[in-house]
């Protein structure tokens, strides 16, 4: 119970903290040369603002640069979370077609890693569309699998999400 509320805390307040635009590309800069994957996921998470999730703008322009990116470092961490940006970008423009295709493309990549936390997030951004969309036996479902895999990830603000 003691680490739940610390983690809450702990989110409050980076969420407080982090509530305006974030320095975007400072942000890819640091993911770029953080050797860590870990590490890097919690530089990413740190972009999910309120600005962040109020302008799908804003949200495809970071995909579109993680993208390149990726693909310059030739990281598939990097362009997991891409596309599950570019996939967030377009439900929060209406388009939850072009958006599912992009997050299942961030799924697959991210099960190629190994890394459990990235999945988690990418499952987590799958469900939002399927709970837009009304159909919620399948958004707990890929809710329940994002949890079980941010659970055993690192990242402690995935595990919240």
């Amino acid at each position: 119970m003691k680490k739940i509320f610390i983690a809450i805390f702990f989110y409050s307040m980076a969420h407080i903290s982090t509530a305006q635009k974030p320095n975007v590309d400072s942000i890819l800069q640091k993911v770029a040369v953080e050797k860590d994957e870990d590490k890097k996921i919690e530089l990413l998470a740190g972009l999910h603002t309120n600005e962040f999730n109020n302008s799908p703008n804003l949200v495809i322009e970071i995909g579109l640069k993680l993208l390149k990116q990726s693909q310059i470092d030739k990281s598939i961490l990097e362009e997991s979370a891409a596309y599950s940006m570019l996939g967030h970008g377009y439900r929060l423009f209406g388009n939850n077609i072009k958006g599912l295709d992009y997050h299942h493309k961030a799924i697959a990549l991210a099960e190629k890693t190994g890394n459990f936390s990235l999945l988690g997030m990418a499952e987590n951004q799958l469900a939002h569309i399927y709970k837009d969309r009304g159909e919620y036996e399948k958004a707990i479902k890929i809710y329940l699998s994002s949890s079980n895999h941010a659970e055993k990830g690192k990242s402690e603000v995935v595990k919240i999400w």
